[in-house]
């Protein structure tokens, strides 16, 4: 009864099915880009970046419980950059750095790309503070479990460093738990300069590498670069039933 009750007063957006037209209802719009097609010396960039983050994360380390693995050991960094450096554009740490700042200005314009591929193009102009943004490092055995990202408007990730058999992204079928969909899971293997945005309610997680395991691996760890385009402000959500209209019309053409 309860469920019902939700059902008859949530809002409905009328569908305009086009005839003799396929619709693609409810999609789930992943966009890849590359830091090379948006950066000229991106190679460098990455280097810097790469140098930056592994100075926050040994800062990190320096003062971290003893004992800390695998996925507690990348989510203790996580609540290290919030706390040391906070949620937003920081002054403090990797995101000061001159490799951070031009990270920030270059998401600020793949995110609007984004926007603007889903008709949202109307919102107010993207800044720097608008993105909650820290960093990972995933040595072999580290992951993260399955979760989404309330709040947002927009997820991304970009990698900095990776192995040719490490961890991936994969992607959950966000249409339920139930038969027919209990099985759909979707990876991404990245190389360094690959970045994804999609939508924040899209289930993932980050699995550990195939060395995870071997006595004898030293395998760098891979780093990557998480943002959230943060929506505090409801008239400046994107909302997510418009978009899926807007992204069909998209796929007739």
């Amino acid at each position: 009864m309860f469920i019902l009750v939700l059902a008859a007063c949530a809002l409905i957006h009328q569908a305009d099915f086009l005839e003799g037209k396929l619709t693609l209802l409810f999609p789930s719009p992943v966009k890849r880009f590359h830091l090379k097609d948006h950066v000229e010396d991106y190679a460098a960039l990455l280097a810097s970046l790469h140098d930056t983050i592994n100075a926050s994360w040994s800062e990190h380390v320096a003062g971290r419980k003893a004992g800390s693995r695998g996925f507690q050991e990348n989510d203790d960094f996580f609540d290290f950059q919030r706390d040391e450096y906070g949620e937003t554009h920081s002054e403090r740490g990797w995101l000061a750095s001159d490799a951070g700042r031009r990270f920030l200005s270059m998401i600020v314009n793949v995110a609007e790309a984004y926007l603007r591929d889903l008709h949202l193009d109307r919102l107010p102009a993207l800044q720097a503070g608008d993105f909650h943004v820290w960093a990972s490092v995933h040595h072999a055995c580290s992951l993260h479990p399955v979760h989404v990202h309330p709040g947002a408007t927009l997820s991304g990730v970009l990698y900095v460093a990776t192995e040719p058999d490490g961890g991936q992204l994969v992607f959950t079928d966000p249409r339920g738990a139930l038969p027919p969909f209990d099985d759909h899971r979707l990876g991404f293997r990245p190389a360094p300069g690959d970045m994804l945005i999609f939508p924040p309610w899209l289930p993932h997680e980050v699995t550990s590498s195939a060395r995870c395991g071997l006595t004898a691996s030293d395998a760098p760890p891979r780093v990557s670069i998480s943002f959230n385009l943060l929506a505090d402000r409801a008239d400046e959500q994107p909302n997510w039933g418009r978009s899926t209209a807007h992204f069909r019309h998209a796929a007739h053409t």
